[in-house]
């Protein structure tokens, strides 16, 4: 897709009444992102500083981009993305966005991204283009071509062009004088200027104003101009829509064979003659304009006929108009099934089933993991159903160690698998929920669970037991809570038949119901499974949770827990834990693509 447009946004606003999607593009040219945004009822957000466009600049400039982008990002809380690529970075930024707050994301991708059209610097970067391509929700592409690509690199593709502007212009009217022909461009890669200033001198009888800035015009050319062109400079959008209004005949010329070219689409929608380059997708999305090889020569004929079978193009422009019309709202369609959920309540759309809170602690497959959604008063329920029944249960807690340990432990899979209830506990695990789609509902851990239970909010009137902890947990349980049963031994990491038959007899004659094993991970896990063969009892996997509602080891502090970084806070109160925090984090990116998979699935 080449952007001619000429409407910067120096300054982005912020849309007053809130957004749902926010397109971030960090280029000078505003339209498409408004038009698109506007289309999904959300707000696009544009920075672009005019001021350090000179090579050495650039990286200062995308510093302040990021910030700027990052502090909007914050304010506005967006619940999906689209982000222009190329640049690549706001497309990395708008992924780290996304996967931490488990919103969908869609790039913008023109065949510059891919290194076409003359594109040095995205043509160096495909490999990290390819990686993030295989993890975004989709990429928005200019023709099947890419879509194909994108498909072999495991990602999704999918064709939008271009939203009905927001400017109109009048009918268009006979030719007064000397025709006068409106070249869209940005003096990008692809456009074959040269070859334009040659065809003008063929035709000197016509008026052709040249956009974008004049700066990146090739110095040679621009010092040998024809009489007849004149270089416009970069057109705000008043400015452009007025010279469309004025324009005879509108060009657009690519070598680029996949580019569509956005003043194609405009001219279309304006009801103007288009001529553009002759490649097969061009003549299939406007077949009533005409179509030039990009040399002096065919251009040159090409505005001849442009201005002599003008009345002829006009009278095709209705109907050109409503085909693309058309093409667009297919395409809008395809684009809100990736970014807007279809239980956005905010737009009156009626929940699918699953998308909200899960109304049981039975465990559903989310990302292959399996995982409860319940309320504490639909935990506390089951288990005293549980006890009541006298069987047994396992519950278990998973945050992204155990998600790891999911995929690289048969023995503790098959103890996940097996649990009856399975809580969301870590942040990471969330983001994965809300990722595919889903309401993960209220936060709910192990360390809350066992601080319920010792508070006395949940459960206070069952026989409670533990199964392991620090010395000091134990000697406080045994002085504070002298009706719990406490089990210290020094378990090995796989249970054993006598272990577990001697063990289950003291819970037994403990009369223990609910069972705190707190022995870390995969250890507990294997424990509580061959413990709930012999004695019936709900046993809950809470690890440390116990150590910290007793209060032997001090809590994360609030403000952690709000900025998301309580891993990094627990890494450095206990290092022991930076091993399994970062084999946890490892996972995360591929139970994120699973998930957003699912939610794609399910639409």
């Amino acid at each position: 897709m080449t952007q001619a447009t000429s409407d910067p946004a120096p300054e982005p606003k912020v849309n007053s009444e809130g957004s749902g999607v926010l397109f971030l593009a960090w280029t000078p040219i505003s339209g498409r992102s408004v038009e698109i945004a506007s289309a999904l009822g959300g707000e696009a957000y544009c920075d672009f500083d005019s001021r350090l466009t000179r090579r050495w600049l650039v990286p200062l400039r995308y510093v302040i981009s990021a910030v700027r982008t990052l502090r909007h990002l914050r304010r506005t809380r967006p619940a999906g993305l689209i982000v222009t690529n190329p640049p690549l970075l706001p497309g990395l930024l708008g992924y780290w966005w996304s996967h931490r707050h488990g919103i969908p994301i869609v790039l913008d991708t023109h065949p510059g991204g891919f290194g076409a059209q003359g594109d040095r610097v995205s043509e160096r970067l495909q490999a990290p283009h390819r990686w993030l391509a295989s993890r975004v929700d989709a990429s928005m592409v200019t023709d099947e071509h890419w879509v194909s690509l994108l498909e072999s690199w495991g990602g999704r593709g999918i064709i939008v062009h271009e939203a009905p502007p927001t400017w109109t212009v009048r009918p268009a009217g006979p030719i007064q004088g000397r025709p006068k022909i409106l070249f869209v461009g940005t003096f990008g890669g692809d456009e074959p200027i040269d070859v334009l200033f040659e065809a003008a001198r063929l035709v000197p009888d016509m008026d052709i104003d040249v956009t974008g800035d004049p700066r990146r015009c090739p110095p040679e050319l621009r010092d040998n101009l024809p009489p007849n062109v004149t270089l416009t400079g970069f057109l705000q959008q008043d400015a452009f829509s007025s010279a469309v209004d004025g324009a005879d005949v509108i060009v657009t010329l690519s070598t680029e064979p996949t580019s569509v070219m956005r003043a194609a689409y405009e001219a279309i929608y304006a009801g103007r003659p288009l001529l553009v380059s002759d490649w097969p997708g061009l003549r299939q999305l406007f077949p009533s304009a005409i179509h030039v090889d990009n040399e002096p020569e065919g251009l040159a004929r090409g505005l001849e006929r442009a201005v002599s079978s003008r009345d002829e193009l006009l009278a095709a422009s209705d109907e050109a108009r409503v085909v693309q019309l058309a093409r667009w709202e297919s395409q809008l369609a395809a684009l809100r099934a990736v970014l807007l959920p279809p239980h956005d309540l905010h737009r009156g759309e009626v929940p699918v089933p699953g998308a909200g809170p899960r109304r049981s602690v039975e465990p559903e497959r989310i990302a292959s993991l399996p995982l409860s959604r319940p309320t504490w008063d639909e935990v506390e329920a089951w288990t005293r159903a549980t006890v009541a029944a006298g069987t047994s249960a396992t519950l278990c807690t998973v945050a992204p160690f155990q998600a790891y340990l999911f995929e690289h432990d048969p023995d503790y899979a098959a103890c996940l698998e097996e649990a009856s209830v399975v809580l969301i506990d870590g942040e990471g695990i969330r983001r994965v929920v809300s990722a595919a789609g889903l309401d993960p509902g209220p936060k709910m851990t192990g360390r809350e669970l066992a601080q319920r239970v010792w508070n006395g909010q949940m459960l206070g009137d069952l026989t409670i037991a533990v199964v392991g902890g620090l010395p000091e947990t134990v000697e406080r349980i045994r002085s504070q809570r002298p009706g719990w049963l406490v089990i210290d031994d020094q378990l090995p990491p796989q249970p054993t038949g006598p272990l577990v038959e001697e063990i289950s007899a003291r819970l037994r004659d403990g009369g223990a119901q609910l069972v705190f094993v707190a022995l870390g991970s995969p250890k507990m896990e294997k424990w509580a499974s061959a413990l709930s063969s012999e004695h019936p009892a709900v046993y809950a996997s809470v690890g440390g949770a116990v150590d910290t509602a007793v209060g032997v080891r001090k809590p994360p502090p609030s403000w952690t827990t709000t900025l998301s970084v309580e891993w990094a806070w627990r890494a450095v109160q206990d290092r022991s834990l930076i091993p399994r925090l970062a084999r946890g984090g490892s996972v995360l990116p591929e139970y994120l693509r699973r998930a957003r998979r699912e939610r794609r699935a399910r639409r």
